[in-house]
């Protein structure tokens, strides 16, 4: 009997906090690099002049800074009430979650920056730097929002199955 407890109340799907502060500062982690990435690889293949490894590496840390500064108030502000919306409407997927982060990390730039839409390439810079910061954040957070739901609906699948029709009530309704 007590075995029998005890796996029951193991097979309840719980999420931690610490678990889910993990995901979210990975996924801020992943919009940074790849944010940072993107506007370090265009403007050292666009600079003329060589950069010496200090000031390549100071330039990195500025922008990394500045990227993830604007990746995890992205997450706040866009990230969460998506997640909530998606949970909601059962829809979470990882591919709804990088097309949104793509989309809203470019019109983010878009605004945050007041971009003219006569396209300047250090303006075009900005908007594809903000689409795929935001892109890999959404997707790495998407990857697990969409593991989360999986498991959620196996676990309530497997509950659902296991329960015995109540006769009464099923003469009864």
């Amino acid at each position: 009997m007590a075995e029998e407890l005890h796996n029951s109340v193991s097979e309840i799907t719980e999420i931690s906090v610490i678990t889910g502060v993990g995901y979210f500062l990975a996924a801020i982690g992943w919009g940074t690099v790849a944010g940072t990435a993107a506007i370090v690889l265009w403007s050292t293949a666009s600079v003329t002049s060589a950069l010496d490894f200090a000031e390549l590496l100071g330039f990195m840390l500025f922008l990394s800074f500045f990227v993830g500064t604007f990746t995890l108030a992205g997450m706040v502000a866009i990230g969460l009430p998506i997640t909530i919306i998606l949970r909601a409407l059962k829809q979470e997927d990882a591919a709804h979650f990088a097309i949104i982060g793509a989309f809203a990390g470019c019109i983010a730039m878009a605004v945050i920056f007041e971009v003219n839409w006569i396209l300047d390439p250090e303006l075009v810079l900005l908007l594809v730097s903000g689409a795929i910061a935001g892109f890999a954040c959404a997707l790495r957070w998407g990857k697990w929002r969409e593991r989360v739901a999986n498991s959620r609906s196996e676990k309530a699948q497997k509950i659902s199955s296991g329960r015995r029709s109540n006769p009464i009530h099923d003469l009864t309704h």
